[in-house]
């Protein structure tokens, strides 16, 4: 079986949680046979390895500012996200000092 994953970036590019958990995956898949590929979006056309893993890149134009690809995002969703990590910031807080 041939599983292609096809991130916004991958390494060596400065990577995300993303691209972390598709190089970990890739790899865990291997130890199971599985043929585990990379095709992200790079400065030009090229295939190399990394870790392991074959990864194919293809030319995009040069991305000024993330805005162009996502639009300007939802405001109420911001507010929400931003509510959440507050709260579960409030709660690892409290499990920290809980134990002094």
């Amino acid at each position: 079986m041939k599983i292609l994953h096809v991130p916004f970036t991958f390494y060596p590019d400065p990577c995300g949680g993303t691209e972390v958990y598709v190089a970990a995956l890739c790899e865990e898949l291997r130890k199971m046979s599985v043929t585990a590929l990379v095709a992200a979006p790079g400065e030009r056309t090229e295939s190399y390895r990394w870790q392991d893993t074959a990864v194919g890149r293809f030319a995009v134009a040069p991305v000024r500012n993330v805005g162009e690809l996502y639009g300007e995002g939802d405001a109420v969703a911001a507010k929400c996200l931003s509510l959440a990590v507050f709260v579960a910031h409030c709660v690892t807080a409290r499990k920290e000092y809980s134990a002094f």
